[in-house]
């Protein structure tokens, strides 16, 4: 049985609305791009240009670290501004964008400064323009929020020294007082630091500070830490800021990795500043049931989530259209989240086909199984035979996603039958 607040209530606007993702790297450069300024911004080791929209991702990156996710092609928000009337004649009523404030790779999980846009993508002002002009044409925006850790290349950590802060890297390293120090976890032995960009360390050192999964590039920050939960939460913090500028809430990357009294105190700075903003959460598992770190976690019960990311949907429909089930079970799945999901979540989850982190919906349906090396998977393309049957494949699935409950998510490109497998070949541009 499962059991939430009596009061609990999520977004009018998020049930049955039509949900369309943009990883902003990738979707249109725009009618006022400039090549000469992304060049600018191409200044450190690690950064590849593409001059050309239409090249093939990167998956090799840089000697000696390799692929970093550092290539760029110069999608802009003012390319997604200029979208707006298309997406909404196409039954668009809301906008998932990937982060967009200011990172070093080229998906931005690896936050540099969470109250600046990325110069790459524009500014602080096209940000709010898009707010203002997606509100005009019935689009309600959903930012990235990324909270269980940072980019080690940051204001708040700057291990390279690219920003005019005193981080906590800098108080480690040269005994400076930082201010940011207490929001991450160092080790108390002398470990050797490993740069992930090339400077500073050597492939394969330890990084002597806790990671998001041992990667160097993105220390974690400890929820728990009160300065830390006011620069979040707090009534000038960055989810008060993003909210008055007028985005319309948040989907949290790894929200299963964020503690619940962090998640609490999250929503309820989120629904003070604007009730109808939305809480998503990225959980891949059945979310009235997910235990992580040893704990049962509080999801969809109406103190922290109102939706979360639809994956164990996406499952069940991969498995069918596969042939992995057949329709009888499909719909014990189905009868399933329904049993288990709050009305009120049921009705706003973000259902999806594909996303950022999967591989293309028409490549994982009718395409090859998936090869080991990225070298292979960039060879890879659908017959006409696969892509035919991929075709009806999707549809299939969008119907599905069409009569099952919830907010219906469309990956960018899936709507044109993009191909490619996991990243980088699923984040290829528009």
């Amino acid at each position: 049985v499962t059991v939430h607040t009596e009061d609990f209530h999520t977004p009018d606007w998020m049930k049955g609305a039509v949900c369309y993702q943009i990883f902003p790297d990738r979707f249109n450069r725009g009618s006022q791009f400039s090549e000469a300024k992304a060049l600018d911004l191409m200044r450190y080791p690690e950064r590849i240009w593409h001059h050309d929209w239409n090249e093939e991702v990167d998956f090799a990156g840089k000697d000696p670290e390799g692929y970093e996710a550092c290539d760029f092609f110069g999608g802009t928000l003012g390319g997604v501004i200029e979208k707006l009337a298309c997406l909404a004649e196409a039954g668009v009523t809301a906008l998932y964008l990937n982060p967009v404030f200011k990172g070093r790779s080229n998906h931005r999980y690896d936050t540099g400064d969470y109250l600046s846009v990325d110069p790459l993508l524009g500014t602080n002002d096209d940000l709010t323009e898009l707010f203002r002009k997606a509100g005009e044409v019935g689009i309600h925006v959903i930012l990235d929020g990324v909270f269980s850790h940072t980019g080690a290349d940051s204001l708040y950590f700057n291990r390279y020294d690219r920003y005019d802060s005193v981080g906590a890297w800098q108080e480690k390293r040269d005994d400076t007082p930082s201010r940011y120090t207490s929001w991450y976890r160092f080790y108390d032995d002398k470990r050797t630091p490993r740069s992930s960009a090339g400077e500073g360390g050597h492939a394969g050192e330890t990084a002597p500070y806790e990671c998001w999964w041992n990667f160097p590039s993105l220390p974690n920050v400890n929820e728990d830490e009160l300065t830390y939960r006011e620069f979040i939460c707090g009534d000038g913090g960055v989810l008060a800021q993003w909210l008055k500028a007028g985005c319309s809430g948040f989907r949290l990357d790894v929200s299963d990795e964020l503690p619940d009294a962090f998640l609490r105190l999250l929503r309820r700075r989120v629904k003070k500043e604007n009730p109808e903003a939305c809480v998503i959460g990225e959980i891949w598992e059945e979310p009235t049931a997910k235990i992580s770190y040893g704990h049962h976690r509080d999801f969809l019960f109406g103190r922290t989530h109102d939706a979360v990311m639809g994956y164990a949907f996406r499952a069940d429909v991969v498995d069918f259209l596969k042939g992995n089930m057949d329709a009888k079970r499909l719909r014990r799945c189905f009868d399933r989240l329904c049993a288990i999901t709050p009305l009120e979540s049921l009705y706003s989850q973000m259902n999806l086909l594909g996303s950022h982190d999967t591989a293309r919906i028409i490549t994982k349906l009718a395409g090859a199984p998936q090869p080991a090396s990225r070298l292979e998977q960039s060879k890879l393309t659908l017959t006409e035979s696969q892509r035919e049957k991929g075709e009806l494949l999707v549809l299939a699935g969008v119907l599905l996603q069409i009569g099952f409950p919830g907010m219906m998510a469309v990956y960018y490109g899936d709507e044109r039958g993009m191909e490619g497998y996991d990243d980088p070949f699923n984040r290829r541009t528009y």
